[in-house]
């Protein structure tokens, strides 16, 4: 039995496409965090499994609520913004029928314009289908990792979950502005704010990164506006560190406005408000591990003649990629780029932690 698991916030220029693309499901639970606009509406017309949990702590524990509503003996995890096409539909079916495996890696591909960004996006791998029994979310405000036993044996499939993220250039700047605002704040609590040149330099290597390493060059203006966009990402968090944003605090409460839902620029004076501790039941035990494993390869088992053309083109495309270079397999998501460094930095308090609960 397949649980679907969908977190939501104004959501309603998304869901129905999300939604359609996950019929096949035996369950779909979609847990909103407070929408105003019809987002809830449309959901119920896809699924009885249709709640709401506005007290906002996060991306993590969001999900982590969510997963507790499933009762799949696997879940599939999407975003609000995401699609699955029919094709990868069977490729997660044969897995789960398989039983080869008790998690699976899919890489996500963004579209942008309506375009899918076959470079641009660097096709990264996630643990999206899991199994129920023994999974669960961290607390992570942002860049949420699903935890797992142990022993979980995991692999991957080749066909990319469809990212719908930017639906156009102020839905892009709006969010990363956001996104941003997050990482700032999470970073100064770290430590000391980065020097100017240190911003500027990074700002111009995630440029470079994006648009020559990743050869975002070849997916043309598109490719080029989500570099910009990166950069941008780079150097807003950066200067917010260093000139904290004094009359807009970033909320954990249910009032905040949430950085998915954007079908208009909200009023901003709605996040000026005070932030809530994590609830300590979602603190990791040391029966569970992050996972780090070597996955084996695997081949498309779809024929590309048979596909549509713009699924040949995206099978293509990540088959083209994974020839060509190695698939990163924890880097987060396209619009979330500019953030690897501070999930690389939790995954290593997690690891810490669950080392110190060990001894």
């Amino acid at each position: 039995m397949l649980s679907v698991i969908i977190i939501s916030k104004n959501e309603e220029a998304n869901i129905k496409r999300c939604l359609e693309s996950v019929s096949f499901a035996d369950e779909i639970v979609v847990l909103d965090s407070g929408s105003t606009d019809k987002t809830i509406e449309i959901a119920q017309k896809y699924t009885e499994n249709v709640y709401t949990s506005e007290d906002w702590y996060g991306y993590g524990v969001q999900k982590q609520r969510a997963l507790n509503l499933a009762t799949g003996d696997w879940v599939l995890n999407l975003d609000a913004d995401e699609s699955v096409s029919e094709h990868l539909r069977t490729a997660i079916e044969e897995a789960m029928e398989s039983d080869e495996a008790d998690a699976y890696r899919i890489p996500i591909c963004m579209n942008f314009y309506g375009k899918p960004l076959r470079y641009s996006s660097s096709p990264t791998r996630h643990i999206r289908l899991f199994k129920r029994e023994g999974a669960r979310y961290s607390d992570d405000i942002v860049h949420e990792k699903i935890i797992l036993p142990a022993e979980a044996r995991i692999s991957k499939l080749t066909l990319p979950i469809m990212h719908h993220s930017f639906r156009d250039v102020s839905h892009a700047l709006y969010k990363i502005n956001r996104y941003t605002s997050y990482s700032a704040k999470i970073r100064s609590q770290k430590g000391d704010p980065p020097g100017i040149v240190k911003i500027l330099f990074s700002t111009g290597w995630m440029f470079f990164r994006c648009f020559y390493l990743q050869r975002g060059f070849m997916d043309g203006v598109a490719g080029f506006l989500l570099a910009v966009f990166n950069a941008q990402g780079t150097f807003y968090r950066g200067i917010k560190q260093l000139y904290p944003d004094v009359r807009h605090t970033i909320s954990m409460s249910p009032d905040r406005k949430d950085i998915q839902a954007v079908p208009s620029l909200p009023d901003k004076s709605a996040d000026e408000v005070e932030d809530k501790p994590l609830p300590q039941e979602q603190l990791t035990t040391e029966s569970e591990s992050i996972i780090e494993v070597t996955e084996p390869n695997q081949e498309a088992t779809d024929n590309d003649e048979k596909l549509p053309v713009e699924e040949v083109i995206e099978h293509d495309a990540f088959l083209q990629r994974e020839q060509d270079e190695p698939l990163e397999e924890d880097v987060i998501e396209p619009e979330d780029i500019f953030e690897e460094e501070e999930a690389i930095e939790q995954d290593k308090l997690l690891v810490n932690k669950q080392s110190s609960e060990e001894k």
